[in-house]
């Protein structure tokens, strides 16, 4: 993998976060009756957030493995 690919991995996953997170936003107003976040709030950014560093880890691992052969 070069160092483009990478980044290009890199991107594919922080714009599934951005989606994910526009998406969230967009919905706000139909599932919450005044602008105040809630638990279930946090945790749905929690875990999005978790899995964004999570793909994030795995690809920089794949990246260095390959690259320390």
């Amino acid at each position: 993998m070069t160092p483009e690919q990478l980044e290009g991995k890199l991107e594919k996953s922080l714009e599934r976060f951005n989606l994910e997170m526009q998406s969230y936003r967009d919905t706000f107003n139909q599932t919450h009756k005044e602008d105040v976040l809630i638990k279930e709030d946090l945790d749905y950014l929690y875990k999005h957030t978790y899995y964004t560093l999570n793909d994030f880890k795995n690809e920089i691992i794949e990246y260095i493995k390959k690259n320390n052969q």
